[in-house]
C-alpha cells in the first residue's frame, strides 16, 4: 500500500507541495535491502503582498523551478553517512548517493533507497530553477515501513512564509505573545493580544481603554516536521477556552514521565472582553513613559504551569501556588537554568486597573527564584531599584544580571549607577559604563551567547531632574554589547555600534551556542517624538575572540513588532505574529498572522543539468551524460 502526505517547496511569493510516502521494504537487492520512496510535487498557494503576505494566496508551481535532488543519510554521532539511492528497475549493485528529476507535468517520481538499520535516516531534497539553488527541505527520521512523511522546502537566501494551519486556515493573529521550542522542536504559540485597526495612541481623557487590543485566547503548536500550524486543545484555570495572557513570560521546565511538556507561565495580565493591552507610541501620557499599557478593564494574573501532550495536541492548565508569588506583567524573566531548571523573575509591572495611564513597578521590588518542582520552595530577595521592562540573565556561578528598566530613578546619576544589579547567589549594583557596560535601556533582549549575555537594542531610560524618570524616547547609544563573567567581575564589549538601529520590542533567539539572531522590532522615524513604525531588518551576532561580529541577513518579508522569533534546531528560525502600521494614515496596528521561516545554511552550488546522478565514490555525471543509472525516466508511469 502506498502512502501519500504533502511536502512543501517554498519561495518568498510562491511554494510548490510533493507528496513523500514509504510502501514496505523490498526483498534485498545485492548487498543492501531497500524501501521505495514516491514522491509527488502538487500546487499550492502563492502568496500575495503585504500584512497578509502569506494568507492570501492562488494555485501555481514556483516558476521556472525544473528539478529536484535527492539524497538520503544515516545521522552518526560524527554525521551523516550517505545511504545507496536508485530508481526502480536500475541495477541497485551499482550505487549513487544522489538522484536528480525532472520537474515534468506529472510532478511524480520514485526511488530506492538503502534501508541501513532502519533508525535515524534522513532525507534531504534540493531544488532548482535552471541549475540555480532555490530550496531544500531536510526530513529527519523518515522511518521504517509504511511511515507518513511531510517536509517543507524553504527558498535559499530569504524569508519563506510558514505553512497554514492543518485545516487551511492561516495561523490566529496575534502580538505580544509567547513561543516555546519543545523537545521535539515543534513551537508552541500561546497568549498575546490581536486585532485589526487598533488605536496606537493612548488617547487623551480615555479611561475605558477601549482602544485597545483584546486577548487572543487560541493556543497552537508549529509541526517543525510537517511545517504547519495545528490548534491546541485548552482550557483556562478561569473555565474558559484556551488561555489568556499578555505580558507574561513562558518557559519550558522539563518532560514529565507521562510524555507530557511542563510550560511555566509567569505573570502578565488577563481580561475579559476589555482590551487587555493598549498602546502610548508618543510616550507622554503614562507616568513612566512606556508605550506599553494594560487595559483600562486588565488585572494581573497568577503563574501557571501548562502540561502539554504532543500525542493529542491538547494541554491542561494547573495553578502553582495562586497569589504565593508576587504577580507582575513586563517582569525581567530569565530562561530556565541549564543545571537546575530554576527560573529566577526580577521587578515588573504590578499595577493594571483603573486609567491604565499609571503603569506602576512593583514597590520594594523583588526577585525570586521559581523552582523547577512547584511543591520546591525558591528564594527571594529585593533589588536595589524597583525596574520593568528590563531583562533577566543567568550568568557564571548561578548569579543573574537584572538589567535596565530602572524608570523610578529621579536622576541621570542614579539611573547610570543602578542601570543592572546581581541576584541570586550574588547582589549588588551595577553600573553603566562601568567595564564597557551599555547605558540602561528598557525594552531590550538579552541572550546567551557564548559564555555571555548578549544585551541588544532598547530605549534609554531618561529621567526627569527631581520628578520620576521613565523609559525615553532615544535608541540605545550602544545596541550591541556581549556581556561576560569571569572571577565575579563583569565585562561589557561593545559590538560593531553602526550594524543595527537599536529598536525596541525586537525578538532575538540563539543559532547556535555561539550566534544570535536579531529580528525586526519597531523604531521612530524622524524626531525622537515621532510615531513608531515596524522594521524588517534582520542580523545574526557571531561571538569572536575580540567580542563579536555582524552579519545582515535577509529582511522579513513583512516587518514586525512584538513579535516572537524561535531557533528550531535544523537550521531556520521561525518568527510568529506582530504588530504592523495598517491603512494609508498609519494610524493604527493590525496584528499579523503570517508566519515566516529563514533557512540558516550557505548556498549549494549551482548545477549544470539535472540528468544523471552522483557516484556512491563522489563522482557526478552531471552535465547531462547518463550516470550509473542509466536514462531511466524520472517520471512514474
Amino acid at each position: 500500500m502506498w502512502y501519500r502526505r504533502p511536502v512543501f517547496f517554498e519561495r518568498r511569493f510562491s511554494r510548490a507541495i510533493c507528496s513523500v510516502a514509504m510502501a514496505g521494504w523490498t526483498a534485498a537487492c545485492g548487498a543492501s535491502a531497500t524501501a521505495r520512496l514516491e514522491v509527488e510535487l502538487a500546487t499550492a498557494p502563492v502568496a500575495g503582498s503585504g500584512p497578509l503576505a502569506c494568507v492570501t494566496a492562488s494555485d501555481g508551481l514556483p516558476p521556472g523551478v525544473d528539478c529536484v535532488t535527492v539524497t538520503v543519510c544515516q545521522r552518526t554521532a560524527s554525521g551523516c553517512v550517505p545511504l545507496q539511492v536508485s530508481r526502480p528497475g536500475d541495477d541497485h549493485a551499482v550505487p549513487a548517493s544522489e538522484l536528480r528529476f525532472d520537474v515534468d507535468a506529472s510532478r511524480r517520481f520514485a526511488l530506492d533507497v538503502e534501508v541501513g538499520d532502519g533508525r535515524d535516516r534522513q532525507l534531504e531534497l534540493r531544488a532548482y530553477a535552471g541549475g540555480v539553488p532555490f530550496a531544500r527541505g531536510l526530513l529527519a527520521d523518515i522511518g521504517g515501513a509504511g511511515a507518513r512523511l511531510r517536509v517543507r522546502l524553504e527558498r535559499y537566501g530569504m524569508w519563506s512564509c510558514a505553512g497554514p494551519r492543518d485545516d487551511g486556515a492561516a495561523p490566529a493573529a496575534r502580538a505580544l505573545h509567547q513561543a516555546v521550542r519543545l523537545p521535539t522542536g515543534d513551537v508552541l504559540v500561546l497568549g498575546g493580544v490581536t486585532g485589526q485597526r487598533v488605536s496606537p495612541s493612548f488617547g487623551v481623557g480615555v479611561s475605558s481603554g477601549m482602544l485597545g487590543a483584546t486577548l487572543e485566547r487560541s493556543v497552537e503548536v508549529y509541526d517543525a516536521v510537517e511545517g504547519r500550524f495545528h490548534v491546541v486543545q485548552l482550557t483556562d484555570v478561569d473555565g474558559d477556552a484556551g488561555f489568556g495572557a499578555v505580558l507574561h513570560r513562558a518557559e519550558y521546565v522539563e518532560t514529565l514521565p507521562s510524555g507530557e511538556f511542563r510550560i511555566r507561565s509567569i505573570g502578565g495580565f488577563t481580561a475579559g472582553g476589555e482590551p487587555a493591552a493598549r498602546f502610548d507610541e508618543f510616550q507622554s501620557f503614562s507616568q513612566f513613559g512606556s508605550p506599553l499599557l494594560p487595559g483600562g478593564g486588565a488585572t494581573v494574573r497568577d503563574s501557571v504551569d501548562i502540561l502539554y501532550d504532543p500525542r493529542t495536541r491538547s494541554a491542561t492548565v494547573r495553578s502553582i501556588e495562586p497569589g504565593a508569588r508576587p504577580r507582575v506583567g513586563l517582569a525581567a524573566v530569565t530562561q530556565a537554568h541549564p543545571d537546575t531548571g530554576a527560573i529566577l523573575v526580577g521587578g515588573g509591572l504590578l499595577t493594571g486597573g483603573g486609567t491604565g495611564s499609571r503603569p506602576s513597578p512593583m514597590v520594594g521590588s523583588t526577585w525570586f527564584e521559581v523552582p523547577r518542582a512547584p511543591e520546591a520552595s525558591g528564594t527571594m530577595g529585593m533589588l536595589a531599584t524597583s525596574r520593568f521592562g528590563a531583562s533577566a540573565s543567568w550568568l557564571a556561578d548561578g548569579a543573574a544580571l537584572i538589567w535596565g528598566g530602572n524608570v523610578s530613578a529621579t536622576s541621570r546619576t542614579s539611573v547610570d549607577e543602578g542601570a543592572g544589579e546581581l541576584a541570586g547567589t550574588m547582589s549588588g549594583t551595577v553600573a553603566a559604563a562601568a567595564n564597557g557596560m551599555p547605558p540602561a535601556t528598557a525594552l531590550h533582549t538579552a541572550t546567551p551567547l557564548g559564555e555571555g549575555v548578549l544585551i541588544a537594542g532598547g530605549a534609554e531610560v531618561t529621567p526627569l531632574e527631581g520628578m520620576s524618570g521613565g523609559i525615553g524616547t532615544l535608541p540605545s547609544r550602544q545596541p550591541l554589547t556581549l556581556v561576560t563573567m569571569t572571577g565575579g567581575a563583569l565585562r561589557g564589549v561593545s559590538i560593531d555600534p553602526g550594524a543595527w538601529p537599536s529598536p525596541i520590542l525586537h525578538a532575538a533567539t540563539p543559532t547556535s551556542s555561539s550566534a544570535v539572531m536579531l529580528v525586526g522590532g519597531a523604531q521612530r522615524e524622524g524626531m525622537p517624538g515621532s510615531q513608531l513604525h515596524e522594521i524588517g531588518q534582520v542580523i545574526q551576532v557571531d561571538q569572536g575572540v575580540s567580542g563579536g561580529a555582524v552579519t545582515r541577513q535577509p529582511d522579513l518579508i513583512v516587518g514586525r513588532w512584538g513579535h516572537q522569533a524561535t531557533w528550531l534546531g535544523d537550521d531556520r528560525v521561525l518568527v510568529t505574529g506582530g504588530f504592523r502600521r495598517e491603512g494609508a494614515a498609519e494610524d493604527a496596528l493590525a496584528a499579523i498572522s503570517a508566519a515566516e521561516v529563514l533557512l540558516v545554511v550557505p548556498t549549494p552550488a549551482s548545477i549544470s543539468g539535472c540528468a544523471g546522478s552522483a557516484t556512491a565514490d563522489g563522482g557526478s555525471s552531471d552535465g547531462g551524460v547518463p550516470g550509473p543509472l542509466g536514462d531511466a525516466a524520472a517520471s512514474m508511469p
